[in-house]
């Protein structure tokens, strides 16, 4: 899919903070663009088939977009059967012998990390198990570019987190802490609309997960 770097939207930002450097406010973007799709969810991804490994409880997720990972599952199925999400907490409280020798149909899934995701109980070599997911992804914390639909549908949202930032920033020539706190909470506004509009089911996208086992 097309990917759009964070450097065409300098230009709204840089106008308001003057003299800030062009590196600065692109870093600032990305944050921004980083926690609306943290806590937004605003970067869906569509479910595909993974074919897990029997005796591997750990997998790394692997996403179609260069620099995104995943900010967090919506859903997941085994052979059509819902899994329930869990928190590392409730995996452990659920069934602390998770990578023990206790195998069978996987029945649960939870994320340890934007990168590495495990299932429970252990899949067993009865039969195949294909794992169905549906996530929301986000750019790590280097990124360069974003998928160019999610960044021109939520551009306003990432300039404005951007120039809460900025304008906070101490001893900057730009700093502005009237400025910061009107952006800020146009960003906590749109951010509340963005998951709101993500509740409500408006979202499409793509995503290849592909299955290696967690060492």
């Amino acid at each position: 899919m097309p990917t759009t770097n964070f450097s065409t939207l300098v230009d709204p930002v840089a106008s308001v903070v003057d003299g800030c450097p062009t590196p600065i406010v692109v870093n600032a973007l990305r944050e921004a663009a980083i926690e609306a799709c943290s806590r937004g969810l605003i970067w869906p991804a569509n479910l595909v088939t993974v074919t897990l490994t029997a005796g591997v409880g750990g997998y790394i997720f692997s996403t179609p977009v260069a620099e995104s990972v995943v900010a967090q599952l919506q859903s997941a199925r085994v052979n059509g059967v819902m899994l329930d999400i869990y928190t590392d907490r409730q995996a452990i409280e659920f069934d602390p012998a998770w990578l023990s020798t206790v195998q069978g149909e996987p029945r649960a899934i939870w994320q340890m990390s934007p990168t590495v995701y495990n299932v429970t109980p252990v899949p067993d070599a009865v039969t195949t198990y294909d794992l169905k997911m549906r996530v929301y992804l986000k750019p790590i914390t280097t990124a360069s570019a974003m998928d160019t639909d999610i960044l021109n549908d939520n551009q306003d949202l990432i300039v404005h987190g951007a120039l809460h930032r900025l304008l906070l920033q101490p001893k900057r020539p730009w700093a502005d802490a009237n400025m910061a706190g009107y952006h800020g909470k146009q960003f906590s506004y749109k951010l509340h609309v963005a998951r709101s509009r993500t509740t409500l089911g408006y979202d499409n996208g793509n995503l290849l997960v592909t299955q290696r086992p967690f060492a």
